[in-house]
Protein backbone atom coordinates (compact mmCIF):
# COMPACT_ATOMS: atom_id res chain seq x y z
CA UNK A 1 0.00 0.00 0.00
CA UNK A 2 1.42 3.32 -1.25
CA UNK A 3 2.25 5.81 1.60
CA UNK A 4 1.74 9.46 0.18
CA UNK A 5 3.93 12.52 1.12
CA UNK A 6 2.83 15.37 2.58
CA UNK A 7 3.57 17.51 -0.18
CA UNK A 8 1.31 14.96 -2.24
CA UNK A 9 -1.48 14.95 0.10
CA UNK A 10 -1.59 18.67 0.14
CA UNK A 11 -2.00 18.57 -3.91
CA UNK A 12 -5.28 16.49 -3.12
CA UNK A 13 -6.41 17.71 -0.15
CA UNK A 14 -7.05 21.54 1.77
CA UNK A 15 -7.33 22.02 5.37
CA UNK A 16 -9.53 24.71 7.20
CA UNK A 17 -9.47 25.52 10.76
CA UNK A 18 -11.95 27.52 12.94
CA UNK A 19 -9.48 29.28 15.37
CA UNK A 20 -10.12 31.47 18.09
CA UNK A 21 -9.37 33.08 21.49
CA UNK A 22 -11.00 33.96 24.75
CA UNK A 23 -9.94 35.44 28.03
CA UNK A 24 -10.42 33.36 31.46
CA UNK A 25 -9.33 35.71 34.52
CA UNK A 26 -7.15 37.90 32.96
CA UNK A 27 -5.68 34.95 31.31
CA UNK A 28 -5.64 34.93 27.02
CA UNK A 29 -6.03 31.34 25.41
CA UNK A 30 -5.78 30.59 21.68
CA UNK A 31 -8.14 27.58 20.51
CA UNK A 32 -9.46 26.06 17.82
CA UNK A 33 -12.82 24.21 17.89
CA UNK A 34 -12.58 22.48 14.74
CA UNK A 35 -10.60 21.32 11.92
CA UNK A 36 -12.15 20.60 8.34
CA UNK A 37 -10.57 18.52 6.22
CA UNK A 38 -11.89 19.01 2.04
CA UNK A 39 -10.80 17.21 -0.93
CA UNK A 40 -9.54 19.85 -3.17
CA UNK A 41 -12.69 20.46 -6.43
CA UNK A 42 -15.72 18.76 -3.97
CA UNK A 43 -17.89 20.36 -2.23
CA UNK A 44 -19.29 17.17 -0.16
CA UNK A 45 -22.85 17.36 1.53
CA UNK A 46 -21.78 15.46 4.52
CA UNK A 47 -18.50 14.33 6.52
CA UNK A 48 -17.54 10.73 5.89
CA UNK A 49 -16.14 10.64 9.47
CA UNK A 50 -15.62 12.95 12.60
CA UNK A 51 -12.02 12.09 14.42
CA UNK A 52 -12.30 12.88 18.10
CA UNK A 53 -8.15 13.57 18.67
CA UNK A 54 -7.02 14.85 22.05
CA UNK A 55 -6.16 19.05 21.64
CA UNK A 56 -5.40 20.95 18.65
CA UNK A 57 -1.23 21.04 19.35
CA UNK A 58 -0.09 24.10 17.89
CA UNK A 59 -1.76 24.08 14.68
CA UNK A 60 -1.94 27.51 12.98
CA UNK A 61 -3.92 29.38 10.17
CA UNK A 62 -1.74 29.52 6.84
CA UNK A 63 -2.00 33.49 7.03
CA UNK A 64 0.55 34.09 10.20
CA UNK A 65 -1.49 38.00 10.81
CA UNK A 66 -4.59 36.03 11.36
CA UNK A 67 -5.88 37.82 14.17
CA UNK A 68 -8.16 35.25 16.12
CA UNK A 69 -11.96 36.75 16.69
CA UNK A 70 -12.80 36.98 20.47
CA UNK A 71 -14.91 34.00 21.54
CA UNK A 72 -18.45 34.34 21.39
CA UNK A 73 -20.88 31.44 22.96
CA UNK A 74 -22.07 30.72 18.91
CA UNK A 75 -19.34 28.50 17.87
CA UNK A 76 -20.87 28.08 14.46
CA UNK A 77 -20.17 31.80 13.86
CA UNK A 78 -16.25 31.54 14.05
CA UNK A 79 -15.08 31.06 10.95
CA UNK A 80 -13.13 28.52 9.01
CA UNK A 81 -9.76 29.64 7.47
CA UNK A 82 -7.07 28.60 5.46
CA UNK A 83 -4.96 26.28 8.24
CA UNK A 84 -1.28 24.95 7.71
CA UNK A 85 -1.44 21.22 7.87
CA UNK A 86 0.32 18.64 10.66
CA UNK A 87 1.59 15.82 11.04
CA UNK A 88 -1.52 14.32 12.43
CA UNK A 89 -3.87 15.48 9.49
CA UNK A 90 -1.51 14.42 6.67
CA UNK A 91 -1.77 10.93 8.58
CA UNK A 92 -5.77 11.25 7.98
CA UNK A 93 -5.42 12.59 4.66
CA UNK A 94 -3.63 9.30 4.01
CA UNK A 95 -6.97 7.25 5.78
CA UNK A 96 -9.24 9.40 3.08
CA UNK A 97 -6.92 8.63 0.23
CA UNK A 98 -7.50 4.72 1.21
CA UNK A 99 -10.94 5.35 2.01
CA UNK A 100 -11.57 7.52 -1.01
CA UNK A 101 -13.28 10.08 1.51
CA UNK A 102 -14.05 13.90 0.86
CA UNK A 103 -14.91 15.57 3.93
CA UNK A 104 -13.29 14.67 7.44
CA UNK A 105 -13.53 16.75 10.78
CA UNK A 106 -11.44 16.96 13.51
CA UNK A 107 -12.48 17.53 17.21
CA UNK A 108 -10.40 17.23 20.20
CA UNK A 109 -11.57 16.73 24.09
CA UNK A 110 -10.16 20.18 24.18
CA UNK A 111 -9.73 23.18 22.39
CA UNK A 112 -6.68 24.64 23.64
CA UNK A 113 -3.41 25.07 21.15
CA UNK A 114 -0.23 24.51 22.64
CA UNK A 115 2.92 23.28 21.33
CA UNK A 116 3.43 20.35 23.63
CA UNK A 117 1.74 17.90 25.94
CA UNK A 118 3.28 19.24 28.98
CA UNK A 119 2.14 22.98 27.87
CA UNK A 120 -1.25 21.74 27.26
CA UNK A 121 -1.55 20.17 30.80
CA UNK A 122 -0.36 23.08 32.35
CA UNK A 123 -2.97 24.90 29.87
CA UNK A 124 -5.37 23.09 30.76
CA UNK A 125 -5.47 23.10 34.58
CA UNK A 126 -5.25 27.28 34.46
CA UNK A 127 -8.52 27.43 32.48
CA UNK A 128 -10.53 24.94 34.36
CA UNK A 129 -9.10 26.38 37.99
CA UNK A 130 -11.99 28.82 37.30
CA UNK A 131 -14.45 25.53 37.51
CA UNK A 132 -14.89 26.10 33.82
CA UNK A 133 -14.74 23.26 31.32
CA UNK A 134 -16.28 25.04 27.93
CA UNK A 135 -12.80 24.53 26.23
CA UNK A 136 -14.28 21.11 25.19
CA UNK A 137 -16.46 20.30 22.74
CA UNK A 138 -18.08 17.67 24.75
CA UNK A 139 -19.07 19.93 27.85
CA UNK A 140 -22.20 20.56 28.88
CA UNK A 141 -24.24 23.08 26.52
CA UNK A 142 -21.67 22.51 23.59
CA UNK A 143 -22.40 18.90 22.19
CA UNK A 144 -25.06 20.94 19.45
CA UNK A 145 -22.10 21.51 17.62
CA UNK A 146 -20.67 17.71 17.35
CA UNK A 147 -24.21 16.82 16.10
CA UNK A 148 -24.49 19.65 13.77
CA UNK A 149 -21.47 17.78 12.53
CA UNK A 150 -22.75 14.07 11.94
CA UNK A 151 -25.09 12.15 9.96
CA UNK A 152 -26.51 8.85 10.03
CA UNK A 153 -23.54 8.08 7.43
CA UNK A 154 -21.00 9.83 9.64
CA UNK A 155 -18.09 7.46 10.73
CA UNK A 156 -16.77 8.61 14.41
CA UNK A 157 -13.39 7.57 15.07
CA UNK A 158 -12.32 7.62 18.58
CA UNK A 159 -7.65 8.37 18.64
CA UNK A 160 -7.15 10.28 21.48
CA UNK A 161 -4.61 8.64 23.14
CA UNK A 162 -3.04 7.94 26.59
CA UNK A 163 -2.44 10.92 28.33
CA UNK A 164 -3.71 9.80 32.10
CA UNK A 165 -4.61 13.18 32.94
CA UNK A 166 -6.83 13.43 30.43
CA UNK A 167 -8.91 10.64 31.59
CA UNK A 168 -11.80 12.50 32.72
CA UNK A 169 -12.46 14.10 29.86
CA UNK A 170 -11.89 10.94 27.83
CA UNK A 171 -15.16 9.91 30.04
CA UNK A 172 -16.92 12.65 29.20
CA UNK A 173 -16.45 12.20 25.81
CA UNK A 174 -17.63 9.05 26.08
CA UNK A 175 -20.59 9.44 27.34
CA UNK A 176 -21.56 11.91 25.06
CA UNK A 177 -20.42 9.47 22.13
CA UNK A 178 -22.86 6.57 22.80
CA UNK A 179 -25.49 8.79 21.54
CA UNK A 180 -24.27 8.61 18.30
CA UNK A 181 -24.50 5.01 16.22
CA UNK A 182 -21.50 4.30 14.63
CA UNK A 183 -18.10 5.23 16.52
CA UNK A 184 -14.79 3.32 16.59
CA UNK A 185 -11.08 3.35 16.95
CA UNK A 186 -8.12 1.36 17.92
CA UNK A 187 -8.88 0.54 21.15
CA UNK A 188 -5.51 0.59 23.50
CA UNK A 189 -5.23 -2.24 26.39
CA UNK A 190 -6.44 0.24 29.40
CA UNK A 191 -9.47 1.61 29.01
CA UNK A 192 -10.36 4.48 27.77
CA UNK A 193 -7.30 5.24 25.90
CA UNK A 194 -7.25 4.38 21.89
CA UNK A 195 -4.63 4.90 20.26
CA UNK A 196 -3.76 7.88 18.60
CA UNK A 197 -3.72 8.01 14.95
CA UNK A 198 -0.33 9.56 14.38
CA UNK A 199 2.22 7.45 16.49
CA UNK A 200 5.06 9.60 14.67
CA UNK A 201 7.69 6.69 13.49
CA UNK A 202 6.51 5.19 10.07
CA UNK A 203 5.72 1.92 10.28
CA UNK A 204 3.70 2.34 13.33
CA UNK A 205 1.63 4.53 11.45
CA UNK A 206 0.95 2.38 8.49
CA UNK A 207 0.38 -0.08 10.86
CA UNK A 208 -2.40 2.37 12.21
CA UNK A 209 -4.01 2.87 8.56
CA UNK A 210 -3.92 -0.96 7.87
CA UNK A 211 -5.46 -1.72 11.26
CA UNK A 212 -8.23 0.96 11.01
CA UNK A 213 -8.93 0.11 7.84
CA UNK A 214 -9.19 -3.18 8.78
CA UNK A 215 -11.25 -2.36 11.68
CA UNK A 216 -13.68 -0.40 8.96
CA UNK A 217 -14.06 -3.01 6.50
CA UNK A 218 -14.63 -5.43 9.15
CA UNK A 219 -17.62 -4.09 11.12
CA UNK A 220 -20.91 -4.06 9.63
CA UNK A 221 -22.24 -0.87 7.89
CA UNK A 222 -23.92 0.25 5.01
CA UNK A 223 -22.54 3.57 3.66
Amino acid sequence: MSHPTAAELNAIFQTEGAFYSREVNGEIYTCRSQARITRTGTIPAQADAVFVLVNPGSCQPENKSYKFPAYSSQFDEIPLVAAKTDPTQHQIMRLMDRKKWDLVYIVNLSDLRAGNIDEFKQLKKSFELSSNDSHSIFSLGRIKELEELITEKTIIIKGWGTQPFMRSSMIQALNALSAFGYNIGLPHKTHPYYYHPFPMVQHKCIKWLDDICEKLDDDVYVR
